[in-house]
């Protein structure tokens, strides 16, 4: 019933960034640790190497999602989350607001 207001877009925006914000949390609940180490033979960057959370989409249409096991890595997803839900709470305020007159 917003077709093409500001109020829209906002939900709109919102709903992009919290889908996304869940899938990296989803790739971080849904994997499972793993350590990559430098091999001689093996020319890996010092990024790939290390201890990460490895997701691997079942039905791989997906690419693999590594998380480096840190706290900055996981302080990442956290926030992200954090800011999606604080982002909901003006979203529904702002909804809730402007209710009237739509039904």
């Amino acid at each position: 019933r917003r077709p093409a207001d500001d109020l829209r877009k906002l939900a709109d925006a919102w709903l992009v960034e919290a889908k996304a914000a869940l899938e990296e949390r989803n790739g971080v609940m849904h994997s499972v640790p793993t350590v990559y180490l430098q091999a001689d033979d093996l020319d890996r960057s010092p990024e790939v190497t290390g201890q990460w959370l490895t997701h691997f989409p079942r039905d791989r249409s997906r690419p693999v999602v590594r998380t480096p096991l840190t706290i900055e890595g996981l302080s990442r997803i956290r926030e992200r989350l954090e800011r999606a839900r604080l982002g909901w709470n003006e979203l529904a305020s702002e909804l809730w607001a402007n209710r009237l007159g739509l039904y």
